[in-house]
């Protein structure tokens, strides 16, 4: 039974990290890489990817960690909770077995798949070649595998005060009220906000729209629908610098607001900008309907 980070999950981690940090040249193809060498397994909340922050980071850390190091690589991020569910249920199997040679570290990024690593983290003890990392949780695992928590709090207050400075209102866009991730999240930006909020900024405000209140909900988002938060009628007096907390669905808010003429955007670890909003943003919309 594997309670804290083991020495070959938390090298590669920090691994992951430092890659995902580093612009220098890679020195391996993956042609180059045999297929027998260990095979780094990354699987994502549904629709995780496209958020330019936190899950696209492990994702650009994975590759280049596993160029450099000679590691495979397989990073899913399926459409939806039964489907991720099915693709551990499928791979359990094979690391579970004790005539696999291949050497396995499996990396289950956020928490909608807590219940079922809990379940079944045991199955692994009998492959000494399989290793489970279990991210976003302070609560060790009863079989084998190793948890790692990387908390939100200090990053986004320190987000929190910088939009703070940066403009006049702020709309905080948070996947659901249930994650604790999420609400450390929150927390920590809402602080950062207040902190760096003077008696003179009588006029600045900060909005948090939550886009669900079930566990897992919130990280996709149809364009009708993120159009109707940004841009529908009486939404705003004054276009907010956005910042979205909600996966995969940042990337809908993200292309929604550069095709119809945009929001300034930031983002935890990557900021980015989109262009200055112009008001043929919102007519855009208001025509369309």
């Amino acid at each position: 039974m594997t309670k804290a980070l083991t020495t070959y999950g938390y090298a590669v981690m920090l691994i992951i990290m430092a890659a995902a940090c580093r612009k220098e040249q890679l020195e391996l193809d993956p042609s180059d890489i045999p297929s027998g060498a260990p095979l780094v397994t990354v699987v994502y909340n549904p629709e995780a990817l496209g958020d330019r922050s936190y899950n696209d980071l492990i994702y650009t850390g994975i590759e280049r960690a596993a160029l450099s190091r000679g590691l495979r690589t397989m990073q899913l991020s399926p459409s939806t909770t039964s489907a991720g569910l099915a693709i551990l249920q499928e791979y359990f199997k094979q690391m579970s077995s004790p005539r696999d040679t291949v050497r396995r570290l499996l990396i289950v990024t956020g928490t909608e798949y807590e219940d079922f690593l809990r379940q079944n983290s045991s199955a692994l003890e009998g492959n000494p070649l399989a290793d489970l990392l279990y991210l976003e949780t302070k609560e060790p695992l009863s079989g084998k595998g190793s948890t790692i928590c990387l908390p939100y709090y200090g990053a986004m207050f320190e987000a929190g005060a910088v939009s703070c400075a940066f403009s006049d209102e702020v709309l905080l866009i948070a996947a659901n009220t249930v994650m604790p991730a999420i609400q450390e999240a929150v927390k920590g930006f809402t602080e950062g906000f207040n902190a760096n909020y003077l008696p003179s900024d009588e006029d600045k405000a900060l909005r948090i729209e939550w886009l669900s209140d079930e566990a897992g909900g919130g990280f996709a988002i149809d364009d009708n629908e993120a159009m109707s938060l940004l841009y529908g009628d009486g939404r705003f007096e004054v276009a907010p610098l956005v910042f979205p907390v909600c996966g995969g669905a940042s990337a809908t808010f993200y292309r929604v607001s550069d095709l119809l003429g945009g929001f300034d955007y930031i983002g935890i670890d990557s900021p980015s900008l989109s262009p200055p909003l112009s008001f043929f943003g919102r007519e855009a919309y208001r025509q369309s309907r």
